[in-house]
């Protein structure tokens, strides 16, 4: 009995400085539209894939706000501006986290003379589905997984010889 589903489409993702610029991969950026026009059921339901802009802080409150007002009554600015700070708040407190796990992986890899493998990928490489539980077998195999977003506070932007634009990628 879902009757909203809200999955923006993001063309650009947070700027981690690591690169030329912070595009999303067009997977990432794009696939509520494809689930949009491939989907039966969701005429049935309103799906919200509006564009939004995660990269700019600044104005994305007040954007996000006229994106819900056109679906639902009653949200105010106020609100919106609350749950966005809040939101980012979050995401920063969260990749901070993740870094900090990635650390303590790390210093316990080397204590224990264990191998670290980085994996790296998109955020839907997370799906056992996708990634057919390669992150398991490696640490089966004896090594230790973190990931890219652990250990990329640790790098700088670097020169390449290629528009290096995807943060993924950058990472």
């Amino acid at each position: 009995n879902i009757k909203d589903i809200f999955y923006p489409c993001m063309t650009y993702n947070l700027d981690e400085d690591l690169g030329d610029n912070h595009y999303n991969c067009p997977v990432v950026a794009y696939y509520p539209e494809v689930i949009r026009s491939n989907v039966a059921d969701l005429q049935n339901i309103n799906f919200i894939c509006d564009y939004l802009g995660l990269h700019r802080p600044k104005d994305f409150a007040k954007k996000v706000h006229i994106i819900l007002c056109k679906y639902f009554d009653g949200i105010t600015l106020k609100e919106v501006k609350t749950a966005t700070e809040k939101a980012y708040d979050e995401y920063y407190s969260f990749m901070k986290k993740i870094h900090f796990k990635g650390m303590e992986y790390l210093d316990e890899a080397k204590k224990s003379n264990i191998p670290v493998i980085v994996l790296c990928g998109r955020p839907y490489h997370l799906d056992e589905e996708i990634n057919h539980g390669i992150d398991k077998l490696i640490c089966d195999c004896g090594a230790t997984v973190i990931t890219e977003d652990s250990v990329s506070p640790l790098v700088s932007k670097f020169p390449t010889t290629v528009l290096n634009q995807w943060t993924y990628h950058s990472r």
